[in-house]
């Protein structure tokens, strides 16, 4: 018996949605390093949304008793969402002490993203191995 899964559904129903509400709270370094109260609701709403939506697809995802790709992605999502709520506080608090956070704050805008990809691709490609 040759049984396949359908992949395609898992990338562009889960996979694509967790990727757009990350976007979304990452977005939040593009909202000026002063105005907190934005930054904080954002981020929250956006890891709030992340929860709920792992409440939606609970269903779709295989119960096992190991880790798979798509339980890193998810496990990885939830930090990576976590974070931006962290560093604006931080940012915030550097800011207040009379600190220039502009340049930090562009810098963190790209490389946060880059490393959440990047720490994807490493986790897929031990999995893979």
């Amino acid at each position: 018996i040759n049984i396949q899964r359908n992949f395609l559904y898992y990338i562009i129903k889960i996979i694509f949605s967790i990727f757009l509400i990350l976007f979304l709270a990452w977005s939040v370094f593009w909202i000026g390093p002063k105005e907190l109260e934005s930054r904080i609701t954002t981020s929250i709403v956006c890891f709030l949304a992340l929860v709920a939506y792992n409440f939606v697809i609970d269903n779709e995802i295989p119960k096992l008793g190991y880790l798979t790709f798509m339980d890193w992605v998810i496990m990885i999502s939830y930090i990576f969402c976590a974070l931006p709520t962290a560093i604006s506080i931080f940012l915030y608090q550097l800011n207040t002490k009379k600190y220039d956070v502009l340049e930090l704050n562009n810098y963190i805008r790209f490389i946060g993203l880059i490393l959440y990809f990047a720490l994807l691709s490493a986790v897929g490609l031990i999995i893979l191995a």
